[in-house]
């Protein structure tokens, strides 16, 4: 088993909330109601606040996976190519495709959260080769780089999330 784990920005600690199963995961979300995470065949199992598995879906992207949650849908993309050439997929909680997006950015995003209330770009992705994070607007069925960051709290995190409060890390 491996555990989920809730980042505490002012003390600073990871605190266990539950263990899960999934082996090679890489990439988590939150829409809202559970915390969804990826392994690195494609795979996406939902859970609860208890640690109870409540939903899965089988997502287009058959590697590292990278994913988010829009408020509406999920976004995925294949973390282990470049973005520049490799599309975003808006999916639903079945896993069918949206829509296709695209990104005027050359990097590896291998982690990604969506902040609905950060208006001027709602998208921030972690570039596992720089280990830059980034915030993109969407604009017209594309990603649009806005600003990005060398640091982020002083950690190097492998996947981040929001759940409208707090950021949480994994790695």
């Amino acid at each position: 088993n491996y555990n989920f784990c809730r980042y505490d920005l002012e003390s600073e600690e990871l605190i266990v909330l539950f263990n899960h199963s999934v082996s090679n995961a890489h990439g988590m979300t939150f829409d809202g109601e559970y915390f969804w995470i990826a392994n690195s065949s494609g795979n996406v199992y939902g859970y609860d606040f208890d640690g109870n598995q409540v939903g899965s879906f089988s997502s287009p992207v058959y590697s590292w996976i990278l994913i988010t949650w829009d408020g509406q849908y999920f976004i995925v993309n294949d973390a282990a190519n470049d973005d520049l050439f490799n599309p975003f997929y808006k999916l639903d909680h079945q896993g069918l495709i949206v829509e296709n997006i695209t990104m005027n950015y050359s990097g590896y995003s291998n982690a990604a959260v969506w902040v609905e209330q950060h208006g001027n770009g709602q998208l921030w992705i972690r570039d596992w080769v720089s280990s830059e994070i980034s915030q993109f607007a969407y604009i017209g069925e594309e990603f649009v780089l806005v600003s990005q960051f060398y640091h982020f709290y002083n950690h190097s995190p492998y996947d981040i999330l929001h759940d409208g409060k707090d950021f949480f890390i994994s790695g």
